[in-house]
C-alpha cells in the first residue's frame, strides 16, 4: 500500500489520532490498515463525521 508516495518513507513509525485521541501507531502499512478496518466498522457506529490525524513519531 501507499506506494505512490515516494516522499513518505514507510519504515518510519506514525502516530495516528482518530478524532484528538491517540488510535494506533506503526509504519504506514500499519496505519493505512487501522483507518482501514476504522472504516469498514464505522457504520456500526453511525457517526457522521470522524477526524484522523497522521504524526510522524519523535523517537
Amino acid at each position: 500500500m501507499l506506494k505512490n508516495y515516494n516522499w513518505i518513507d514507510n519504515m518510519d513509525s506514525y502516530r495516528l489520532y482518530l478524532d484528538g485521541e491517540f488510535y494506533g501507531e506503526g509504519d504506514l502499512d500499519y496505519i493505512h490498515q487501522l483507518i482501514t478496518e476504522y472504516m469498514l466498522i464505522r457504520g456500526i457506529y453511525s457517526k457522521e463525521k470522524v477526524e484522523f490525524k497522521i504524526l510522524k513519531s519523535d523517537d
